[in-house]
């Protein structure tokens, strides 16, 4: 039987029961370890399987970026994002940070991080085995990958780098609040040609 590997810290005990009776169904076994990049893994694929709302606190933290940068640097993976649940479902204080999340899923494709939204879990499991079961075998280690969390922020933005993602950092303390920058305020930074590929990227 092949198997699907679930990282220890999913704690949706709902979400674990559903892919694993699903698994089960479509000759996959699911085994708990500790995954140093994403939470689900077949393979060469990982899933990063985030809730609406998991997203939105993860854009306007650097959980997200720092965990887009672990998948910039594993090239031998296939990395893809999920979002389970739409806008909709997202808790009222989130509802005006629904530009900063469209920003974001910009920016991981940008990154070559695929990024899928599915109504709820049980469309996540059914689309998740649909893609495992056409994985290709491939045994790679995933790289641990630490940075700076001050610098990790905004330091992949296109055309910033390190040197103006600090810059930056001066000015912005997450990714909520440089997505609600104007373009002016990123051209003074930035330059007026990167400050408007940055502006553009995040707004889409």
């Amino acid at each position: 039987m092949k198997t699907i590997f679930l990282d220890t810290r999913e704690s949706s005990s709902t979400f674990v029961s559903l892919l694993a009776d699903k698994s089960r169904e479509n000759g996959f076994d699911v085994v708990m370890r500790a995954l140093p990049v994403g939470d689900i893994q077949f393979e060469n694929i990982i899933i990063e399987r985030k809730e609406a709302n998991d997203f939105c606190s993860s854009v306007c933290s650097t959980r997200l970026w720092e965990q887009a940068y672990k998948m910039k640097e594993n090239k031998d993976y296939t990395f893809i994002v999920i979002i389970s649940g739409g806008w909709d479902t997202l808790w009222k204080d989130n509802l005006t940070k629904i530009p900063a999340l469209e920003g974001a899923i910009i920016q991981l494709i940008a990154w070559n991080i695929s990024v899928l939204r599915v109504d709820d879990d049980e469309k996540l499991v059914d689309i998740t085995l649909k893609i495992f079961e056409h994985s290709k075998p491939m045994d790679v280690p995933i790289k641990h990958v630490i940075k700076n969390k001050k610098d990790s922020m905004f330091m992949a933005l296109p055309g910033v780098g390190r040197t103006l993602g600090k810059a930056l950092m001066k000015e912005y303390d997450n990714m909520c609040e440089l997505c609600e920058a104007s373009a002016g305020d990123l051209k003074k930074i930035l330059g007026p040609k990167k400050g408007k590929i940055v502006y553009d990227t995040l707004r889409g």
